[in-house]
């Protein structure tokens, strides 16, 4: 046998060969380029050889006419603002419209394009058109997932440019404290009575127990007077508390009451949870113009933020005259949350609805005679409170 060159590997003499080689002596050799006639059982199935490949042709056509036409609907859409890379994760990239090509026919006579009626555009580019609605639909619907773009979260006095040269800070003592800001609501036979905010004040390790300070306000049934020295205030002490943290598992715990005082408009609650935050401190350094923030939580658990300063106001003939004022409107499911300083210490607490707050050196002064006079059994002799800022200096 001759060897195989190489100008045959590939070839039709190559092909030939390799029948001949594998053809039995005695059989007769099929000319070169004819397929092999079918098994019996199908020979009637056979169809003509034209046939298949027409149908896959016009298969590839369509898929090839519809990628051209999803292809023309996409660059038919306006640009992102901003460019996205390829890498970038299908949620933070740009969202961009995707607008529907008409083939411009001209201009009229005050030079507007005049485009081709919306019956005469192509059925593919419309379906294409469709599919990438589809995918704008979707892909928007996981961005409003993300609470930065949830329309429906109220935005915080943090977004304020006056706040630029302070933002950073602030952001960071505004966040360890609000890990022990919460939200409480009362009930009296499942019917919502009052909603509040508060904080934690004290944390028992060992027992894994919970001191949540408030305002007297989320237990209060009636107030028919505008008068607060008029003291016809009702409260429900036997009202269901329920405590609402901002964790991953949305926990909602029942409270018991401690201890609460109408003339100060405060409370106090125990809750068994789990912590992992730290308490915060008080100070009674606090000077008229300084700025603060409010703290509270919204029906959402969502935190609130507001922001002011120490007003050089004092309280009216009808309001205690315990009250300091802040310059700006706070919402009211903010009652009963904590005013912090910029360095993250807590102030006082909103007590009031409008302007007014119960500053820290009242607090604490309550706090102390609580414990002395042991005003409730469940407090304990033990039972320590956050320090001042005075006190962490020796100064009391």
């Amino acid at each position: 046998m001759a060897p195989i060159t190489k100008e045959e590997e590939g070839g039709e003499a190559w092909e030939s060969r390799l029948r001949r080689r594998r053809t039995p002596a005695g059989s007769p050799t099929p000319p070169a380029g004819t397929a092999p006639s079918p098994p019996p059982s199908q020979r009637g199935k056979r169809e003509r050889p034209g046939a298949s490949r027409g149908r896959k042709r016009a298969r590839a056509t369509g898929r090839e006419d519809e990628k051209d036409a999803e292809a023309a609907a996409a660059s038919a859409s306006p640009p992102a603002g901003h460019a996205s890379s390829g890498a970038s994760s299908g949620t933070s990239s740009p969202l961009r419209w995707p607008e529907l090509p008409r083939a411009v026919l001209g201009e009229d006579s005050y030079g507007e394009q005049i485009l081709e009626p919306f019956h005469e555009i192509d059925p593919a580019i419309v379906r294409a058109h469709g599919k990438l609605k589809t995918k704008y639909f979707a892909k928007l619907d996981r961005q409003l997932k993300l609470v930065s773009l949830d329309q429906r979260i109220p935005s915080s006095c943090m977004v304020d440019p006056r706040l630029l040269s302070v933002r950073k800070a602030a952001t960071n003592s505004i966040l360890q404290i609000a890990k022990v800001t919460v939200g409480l609501s009362s009930y009296i036979d499942d019917k919502m009575l009052g909603r509040t905010s508060g904080f934690l004040i004290d944390w028992d390790v060992e027992n894994r127990i919970g001191t949540v300070l408030t305002s007297a306000l989320v237990i209060q049934s009636k107030s028919p007077s505008l008068d607060e020295w008029s003291a016809t205030d009702e409260y429900a002490t036997h009202a269901e508390v329920r405590v609402h943290f901002m964790d991953k598992a949305a926990t909602t715990v029942v409270a018991n009451l401690l201890h609460y005082d109408k003339h100060y408009n405060l409370a106090l609650f125990k809750v068994s949870m789990d912590l992992s935050a730290q308490i915060p401190s008080f100070t009674s350094e606090l000077k008229f113009a300084e700025e603060v923030f409010v703290l509270g939580r919204d029906e959402g658990r969502y935190l609130t933020i507001d922001h002011g300063n120490v007003a050089y106001e004092g309280p009216s003939r009808l309001q205690r005259h315990h009250y300091m004022f802040i310059t700006c409107r706070i919402n009211k499911l903010g009652i009963g949350g904590p005013v912090i300083n910029h360095g993250g210490q807590v102030a006082g607490m909103y007590s009031h609805p409008g302007l007014a707050f119960t500053p820290s050196s009242i607090i604490l002064r309550c706090l102390q005679m609580w414990k002395s006079f042991k005003v409730s059994s469940a407090f304990k002799e033990e039972a320590t409170f956050p320090p001042t800022s005075l006190q962490r200096r020796g100064s009391l």
